[in-house]
């Protein structure tokens, strides 16, 4: 006889009226994207990518390729690698050239976020009279269920056994520093939000030494970690995937690169960003489990300085007594995660066109567990893989198109022109 295994999707906690308190999440820090490994040989001193969030795509790359070609199908999420995408009626070769996003150092006298890095991007919009937007993307799309790697200084990807967690899953990177859970589902257009259950996930994180390894302390270079006996003892974080950073016990707060699991219903959401006094309208770009997108409007952009910009759910039923309650299955049918895809900047038609800057530094969640204790007596996952699986899948899709723009782009720049101009007259 068939065995399913049923959870509450809304933990009754409490009873009649007591309201219920949610969790909080930091789903992306960008101050732990700053670029610290791989130097680019035409800025001697510059670095280009990230060690703890490195992706290498080769391995699912088909045999036409060199070795020196796939040796370019590594990226990272590095401030510098995110692109931004324009309308296609504001795409022109100008506008494109100058759209582009960029590592912004906070002065150490600032009275917020002193000596840090922050994402900054600049969007060149068109100067005529018609409603256009940019889209802020990652690189490629932040995986779920990557498990821990150590990573060294060239950027190669070593895997790391986690204990109790399955391996198998896509590559590998290191994560550092940071950490996160939970996950769920977003607000569509600029108000609603959608609920959803099921279980929490699995992996690991801290970072790295001058090899960078996930899930132990760690010493030399590159990122931030988590307290050795955290990750050493804490069972949240031996449970966490690479991109789901780390879970501080003493706040309760998990630091993430780009993915929060466990999210049952999403109650806020809070982007901190420094605005230039620009009308622009802000979209925080969420995914989930489904790969379903909600686009989360935060607020307008016409201040000056750091702003904390929130959107709270309508939908949300603070009440347990009011909350229509459900059973849903748990492993595969849904792993539920929240999942940072971007941001989108619009501009009205009767605002100034030309150039727009901003400045981002955290993007945070508020939310509901879809399941009370995420430590569960199975892994579920480690012990089928389906969900690895399906990462797998949908990661070679991805890589047949990022494999072929990385190697295109490689191409291209051995073709340019490196001279900066003319040589003597000719006698």
């Amino acid at each position: 006889m068939r065995r399913q295994f049923f959870t509450i999707a809304l933990a009754l906690l409490f009873v009649g009226g007591v309201a219920l308190s949610a969790d909080e999440a930091v789903l992306m820090d960008f101050n732990l994207l700053k670029a610290d490994i791989i130097p680019d040989p035409a800025n001697q001193g510059v670095m280009t990518q990230n060690r703890a969030t490195m992706m290498d795509f080769s391995s699912t790359a088909g045999a036409s390729f060199t070795a020196e070609q796939k040796k370019q199908m590594v990226t990272s999420l590095a401030i510098g690698n995110w692109d931004v995408i324009l309308a296609s009626s504001a795409q022109s070769i100008l506008n494109n050239e100058l759209s582009y996003t960029k590592e912004a150092a906070v002065s150490s006298s600032a009275k917020q976020f002193g000596g840090q890095t922050v994402f900054g991007v600049r969007i060149h919009f068109p100067t005529a009279p018609f409603n256009s937007w940019a889209r802020i993307k990652p690189p490629f799309e932040i995986p779920a269920f990557e498990p821990k790697a150590t990573i060294d200084d060239q950027g190669v990807i070593t895997p790391v056994a986690a204990s109790g967690s399955s391996s198998s899953a896509g590559t590998t990177t290191a994560a550092s520093g940071t950490s996160s859970t939970g996950t769920s589902t977003a607000a569509a257009g600029t108000t609603t939000a959608a609920s959803s259950t099921s279980t929490a996930a699995a992996g690991t994180t801290t970072a790295a030494s001058s090899t960078s390894t996930t899930g132990a302390s760690s010493t030399g270079t590159a990122t931030a970690s988590a307290p050795a006996s955290t990750a050493a003892t804490d069972p949240i974080n031996a449970n966490l995937s690479r991109f789901e950073g780390s879970y501080d016990t003493t706040s309760k707060i998990i630091t993430a690169y780009g993915i929060v699991k466990n999210v049952g219903t999403l109650k806020s959401v809070a982007v901190t960003v420094r605005g230039l006094q620009f009308p622009h309208g802000l979209y925080a770009v969420l995914t989930d489990q489904n790969n379903d997108e909600h686009m989360v409007f935060m607020g307008y952009l016409n201040f000056d300085g750091w702003k904390e910009l929130r959107w709270d759910n309508p939908q949300y039923v603070s009440q347990v007594r009011n909350r229509e309650l459900r059973i849903d299955p748990l492993y595969p049918a849904s792993v539920p995660f929240i999942r940072l895809a971007g941001f989108v900047i619009t501009r009205d038609a009767n605002d100034v066109g030309g150039d727009f800057v901003a400045y981002f530094k955290d993007v945070k969640l508020l939310y509901d567990r879809a399941v009370l204790d995420p430590v569960r007596d199975i892994n579920d996952e480690a012990v089928w893989g389906i969900i690895s699986d399906r990462e797998k899948e949908r990661k070679i899709i991805e890589s047949r198109s990022f494999g072929n723009t990385q190697v295109e782009r490689y191409l291209e720049k051995a073709k340019q022109d490196t001279n900066s101009g003319f040589g003597p007259p000719t006698k």
